[in-house]
């Protein structure tokens, strides 16, 4: 949220995040064949395969207005 308000210059009136855990969203091996993912792209690792992260993007409504 920094990166978008500080570096980007993203202007909104209020910035939220949140924290799903380490049990909520992480994938399995079969997760990865299920979606096609090639087991080179995370060295075969299910620690790497779950190293992300995720960035969900709502219109501003100060921008809106």
């Amino acid at each position: 949220m920094a990166y978008l308000e500080e570096d980007l210059h993203v202007r909104c009136h209020a910035f939220h995040g949140g924290w799903f855990g380490k049990e909520i969203s992480q994938w399995s091996m079969s997760d990865a064949d299920f979606l096609n993912i090639n087991h080179n792209d995370f060295r075969n690792d299910v620690l790497i395969l779950n190293q992300s992260v995720h960035v969900f993007v709502f219109p501003c409504r100060d921008i809106l207005d």
